[in-house]
């Protein structure tokens, strides 16, 4: 009788191994954190905004909104419901570019929706979290287990930090770079732990820098229902940008971080032109739509930008020479977060 238990344990136990991540995987999320105190939340990022000058506000929004609010909606947001997020987002920076100044109340509302915005990413992203974990892992609960529970640690660290809100960017880049790294290989090493105590401004400040006229002009999307002939020159424009923003990316020479990070930037601006280029052109008759030039895809830039993201990795990697504790390893998180984005443009609602 005891044997014939036995053998029924170790026939089920595998379906049971199965079966628990994904009821975990099914069960609620981890607890988000509520924005109940704003001056605590938001009071950093609310006094930065009133303490710019004019000429940088606009740059402040747009990285706000731009890397921070809508990578969040890519991954909770269909296509419509993104295209019309974006389209506010730059009726707002349109403002913003005229020299209107965010109100109190208005500034608040902003952040308390881009907060809103990444408690739903990271709410979908820990289920999809669990799912490539228990995938990666199989029946090895231990395995499944310790993985959760590391990320359960990082996100209660982020929660408890002096900046919830600034960490939660860092949040969500961890988890795109642990699922990824879970994809290419079973027992990967997890990522760098984001350092939630420390906000650096160099990252908004590049933005800043790469916010220049000649960029800004990407971020002025068509309007819809255009003729032919006014969408055959902002094609061509378009075009010419893809050409320049190639040409750019060859060459041996290593990028820093923050160079990386405006070049994605770029790519990001291009690729919502391209999306509200492409609607345009389905508007048209068929015959205008054959008068009209190819929109180019930016799928050759996104390969050289990956090239330059890996090379950077190797440079890095190679002089931390295995210290965790160095800042070259620091570093590689910062990557890690540029290659997540290039692989969402990759897979966004213009590709």
């Amino acid at each position: 009788m005891q044997s014939h238990i036995i053998r029924f344990a170790l026939i089920a136990l595998p379906a049971v191994l199965m079966a628990m991540p994904r009821a975990l995987a099914d069960g609620p999320a981890l607890e988000t954190t509520a924005a109940s105190d704003p001056a605590s939340r938001y009071g950093r990022m609310m006094s930065q905004y009133e303490s710019l000058p004019p000429a940088q506000r606009e740059a402040w929004l747009w990285w706000l909104l731009a890397t921070r609010s809508e990578p969040a909606c890519r991954a909770t947001m269909d296509r419509e419901t993104f295209e019309r997020t974006v389209a506010g987002h730059r009726a707002t920076l349109d403002r913003v570019r005229t020299g209107y100044k965010l109100s109190s109340d208005e500034l608040l509302k902003t952040l308390e929706e881009v907060d809103r915005q990444e408690q739903a990413a990271i709410e979908r992203l820990t289920g999809e979290y669990r799912e490539v974990t228990h995938q990666s892992v199989g029946t090895n609960l231990w395995e499944y287990q310790r993985r959760m529970q590391l990320y359960e640690a990082i996100k209660r660290l982020c929660d408890a930090s002096p900046y919830p809100f600034e960490g939660q960017a860092k949040l969500i880049g961890w988890l795109e770079a642990a699922m990824i790294q879970q994809r290419l290989s079973g027992r990967p090493p997890m990522p760098p732990m984001p350092d939630f105590d420390v906000v650096d401004d160099r990252v908004w400040l590049a933005a800043a820098r790469s916010n220049t006229p000649e960029v800004k002009t990407s971020l002025e999307l068509p309007a819809s229902q255009l003729s032919a002939a006014e969408l055959a020159p902002q094609i061509a424009a378009y075009n010419t940008s893809i050409d320049d923003l190639r040409t750019s990316l060859y060459g041996p020479r290593v990028l820093d971080v923050e160079e990386l990070n405006a070049m994605v930037d770029h790519i990001a601006r291009l690729g919502l032109t391209r999306i509200a280029l492409a609607s345009n052109v389905l508007a048209l008759a068929r015959q205008d739509r054959q008068r009209v030039r190819a929109i180019e895809t930016l799928d050759d830039a996104i390969v050289l930008a990956r090239v330059k993201v890996s090379a950077a990795r190797r440079q890095v990697s190679r002089e931390a020479n295995g210290d965790t504790s160095s800042r070259q390893w620091r570093e590689l998180e910062g990557l890690n977060r540029v290659a997540v984005r290039l692989d969402m443009l990759a897979t966004g609602p213009d590709r």
